[in-house]
């Protein structure tokens, strides 16, 4: 399962920094993109393992969290649900959008 992350998560750096230089110009090294993609399976294992408590950064009802269930829109209209993630002391972020239709069948992502 390790072998899969990791090489999940270095497609998923390609495609990020192949957006970079497609829309940004942004040229970057194989080095820098399989780092980044080292340390994202780093985050990402560390995140599946910390235990939050209130006080130490786990975000609870106090600062807005909310559980919602997900509703299908009318017919011949789409629903976009994003997320997002801006680790702790890091200068980086991550969005994902995902778009259903009406009867909640994936539409596209990103």
């Amino acid at each position: 399962m390790d072998l899969v992350i990791k090489f999940a998560s270095l497609l998923w750096g390609i495609w990020f920094f192949r957006n970079k230089l497609v829309w940004e110009n942004k040229v970057v090294t194989a080095k820098v993109v399989t780092d980044w993609s080292s340390k994202m399976v780093v985050d990402w294992q560390l995140a599946k393992m910390k235990i939050k408590r209130p006080g130490e950064g786990a975000c609870n009802t106090t600062c807005g969290a909310q559980t919602f269930k997900w509703k299908p829109p009318t017919a011949g209209e789409f629903k976009l649900n994003v997320d997002a993630s801006v680790p702790k002391n890091e200068h980086y972020y991550s969005i994902g959008m995902v778009l259903c239709d009406n009867t909640g069948k994936f539409v596209q992502g990103g």
